[in-house]
């Protein structure tokens, strides 16, 4: 009877730190284990074409907005700002590569 006791007990605590970081306010373990949910960690913002092989792209990345340059050779990391929420980033201020 010890062990049903004590493997009740450890599923009780299981059960409970899940309930518990689901629950805390700035929780993101579910988000790591779940990214595609509501916590969605990269989204694309805007995208703007130059020329058929030359193209612009906008995306969130958590906190950070970024700025990539498509092109037919690769691609390249323009500059990356803080993500200020709603519309869109903030260009101003130098980028941090």
């Amino acid at each position: 009877m010890g062990l049903y006791v004590q493997l009740l007990v450890a599923a009780a605590v299981v059960a409970l730190a899940v309930f518990l970081t689901r629950r805390l306010p700035g929780s993101r373990f579910w988000r790591a284990v779940r990214p595609g949910g509501r916590g969605r960690w990269m989204a694309s913002v805007e995208r703007l074409s130059l020329t058929p092989q030359h193209t612009l792209h906008l995306v969130r990345v958590r906190d950070r907005a970024v700025l990539v340059a498509a092109h037919s050779r690769g691609c390249q990391l323009l500059g990356t700002w803080p993500w200020e929420g709603g519309g869109a980033a903030s260009a101003e201020g130098s980028p941090e590569a």
